[in-house]
């Protein structure tokens, strides 16, 4: 298992370090501290990587279920 450093998975998601670090805190990127460095393991960036793109594919065909199934939204009535 490769560890990236906090610089790397910054390139690697094209955002700053700082961001990578508030997101670290707020345990969003998994991570590893190794006796005060901070090591995230790369098969689970890209793991967390690929459910979010599936999460958001998953949304986008219910979504079009909604539209071509009535949506549920309130019919108005006469």
């Amino acid at each position: 298992m490769r560890l990236l450093k906090v610089s790397s998975v910054a390139k690697k998601l094209n955002v700053s370090r700082g961001k990578i670090y508030k997101m670290i805190n707020k345990n969003k990127i998994p991570h590893v501290n190794i006796d005060g460095c901070i090591r995230v393991p790369e098969e689970l960036l890209e793991e967390m990587i690929y459910h979010q793109i599936k999460g958001k594919q998953d949304e986008k065909i219910e979504d079009q279920n909604s539209v071509l199934f009535g949506g549920g939204a309130a019919r108005r009535q006469k």
